[in-house]
């Protein structure tokens, strides 16, 4: 485990969609293996989409 983790600046970019694709990819690859940042993500409110579900951005992003 990367001893990374995705900071609350950079969550909040990601909710927001104010990240580059390179960052979104990023992120992306440490939330499939970080309970904790997974955690963090599910915790942020506001942003572009509100609460987040990780079930249903994972589902969409397996969509995709």
């Amino acid at each position: 485990m990367s001893s990374w983790h995705v900071g609350a600046g950079a969550l909040a970019a990601y909710v927001d969609r104010g990240l580059d694709g390179v960052q979104r990819a990023s992120v992306e690859a440490h939330l499939a293996r970080c309970t904790s940042c997974r955690g963090a993500l599910a915790d942020t409110g506001g942003g572009a989409f509100g609460a987040v579900s990780c079930d249903r951005l994972w589902d969409r992003i397996e969509t995709r």
